[in-house]
């Protein structure tokens, strides 16, 4: 795959995590560490 794709992907996976811990009111208890951890955990599932 592509860096672009991959790039494409990364958004993708970050914007469901947000709105994920947005609708569950999880974001209150996340810094962005927690963000970035929840983000390449699903895209490293997603590239597998």
């Amino acid at each position: 795959m592509s860096t672009l794709h991959h790039e494409s992907i990364l958004e993708t996976c970050y914007e469901e995590v947000m709105q994920e811990i947005t609708e569950t009111g999880d974001i209150a208890m996340m810094n962005s560490d927690d963000i970035e951890f929840a983000v390449r955990q699903r895209f490293e599932s997603m590239c597998q």
